[in-house]
């Protein structure tokens, strides 16, 4: 499964990007990853940024 290997590569200190607009694929990664202690990780919806960023232009 992707999922767990790019965990492993994470593990063994790599930094991953992962780009999805599938929703479902979004919730597998997040079930997953809410279950693993010992992998910090963030979600970004670009959307949110995209529109934080035509609210303030300046920024």
């Amino acid at each position: 499964m992707i999922i767990s290997s790019v965990i492993e590569l994470a593990r063994d200190g790599r930094q991953i990007f992962y780009f999805t607009a599938q929703g479902d694929e979004l919730a597998g990664w997040n079930k997953t990853l809410d279950e693993v202690t010992d992998v910090e990780w963030t979600t970004i919806d670009l959307a949110n940024v995209r529109s934080m960023n035509r609210r303030n232009p300046d920024s």
